[in-house]
């Protein structure tokens, strides 16, 4: 009995040696590990030649799954025909990615401090924190071979900010998009190698349809990479709402105090308006209406992790609600 037990431990060890040196084994030793990788490995999450959006950057998402932290500083200017009759807001804002796998990733797109400084006598100035909005997106196609993925994504908006910056309105709601990232230069000939296409088309879908509009978005980004340093950009962007909230969310009035913004739209004869990709007033009058703006800037990329960028927004559509202009200037560290 003991000799059996002898003679089988030989092949024993080989089946072992055998199975921890198949090629597939060594081949997952080799690769990155499944979860976490961009800590834990060097990986390009996003190709080369590509850049991320940095116009309209709540709602714009990215397709590519990376690692990756982005300070903005945006400057956005009222129209003086809009219900603040002109004035700016100053918001400092981080947004936060985290690769879970080279597939997954968690995504958290809003947050930010406000100064609201309207020339509106009756809109008191405010400033404070605003409405968070975080989830997740996955990379459903990706071939970088062809120069194509999707990536859909669902963030849920948490209406946590301070009121008197029209945020903490709602009961929140759920935002799906879908991301695309495209290179025509690959089908359309050598000249448009360096060219670059990123866009997205998503819903905002209200978990209380009468304290929120409903809305579609929809984001389209042109990269040109004229070097590696250098890559200019070209993007429009377009929110178009499809319901109307019931108009009674309270809004801050200057010597007044809370009043419901139907009251406020009748008493200024602005009729309804809303926040766009900022703020969810909840106005009963705004289904149906469209506001597309133009941006243009570059990213600059700065060795292996680190890129700024800066563009300048407007709208181009007859219908602009509260955006008069917009600078944003972006900083981000890809790990």
């Amino acid at each position: 009995m003991a000799s059996r037990r002898a003679g089988g431990r030989p092949l024993l060890l080989i089946a072992i040696l055998w199975i921890l040196g198949s090629p597939g084994l060594v081949q997952a030793e080799e690769d990155c590990p499944r979860f976490f990788p961009d800590l834990r490995c060097e990986r390009e999450g996003r190709w080369e030649g590509w850049v991320s959006p940095v116009a309209m950057p709540y709602y714009f998402e990215d397709p590519f799954i990376t690692t990756e932290v982005q300070v903005y500083g945006i400057w956005h200017e009222f129209p003086g025909r809009s219900v603040f009759q002109g004035g700016d807001a100053y918001v400092l804002a981080v947004q936060a990615r985290l690769a879970i796998t080279d597939r997954l990733a968690f995504v958290a797109s809003q947050d930010g401090y406000t100064f609201l400084r309207a020339d509106n006598p009756l809109v008191p100035e405010a400033d404070g924190f605003m409405d968070l909005m975080a989830g997740f997106k996955y990379a459903l196609i990706e071939n970088e071979d062809q120069g194509f993925i999707l990536t859909p994504s669902l963030r849920f908006h948490l209406p946590v900010g301070r009121r008197g910056l029209f945020q903490g309105l709602g009961d929140g709601a759920a935002v799906l998009g879908t991301s695309v990232g495209w290179a025509p230069g690959e089908r359309l000939g050598a000249a448009l190698e360096p060219m670059h296409v990123i866009s997205q088309l998503g819903f905002s879908i209200p978990f209380s349809f009468s304290d929120s509009t409903s809305f579609l978005h929809w984001n389209v980004q042109v990269n040109y990479a004229v070097s590696p340093f250098f890559v200019p950009f070209i993007g429009f962007n377009g929110i178009t709402y499809l319901s109307d909230g019931d108009g009674d969310n309270g809004i801050n009035v200057q010597g007044v105090g809370r009043v419901p913004l139907g009251t406020v739209q009748s008493l200024l004869g602005t009729g309804g308006f809303e926040g766009l990709d900022v703020a969810n007033l909840g106005s009963d009058d705004v289904a149906g209406n469209t506001v597309i703006t133009i941006a243009a800037g570059a990213r600059i990329p700065i060795g292996d992790h680190w890129s700024i960028g800066a563009a300048y927004e407007r709208p181009i559509s007859s219908r602009k609600g509260i955006f008069g202009q917009r600078v944003s200037l972006a900083a981000q560290f890809t790990f």
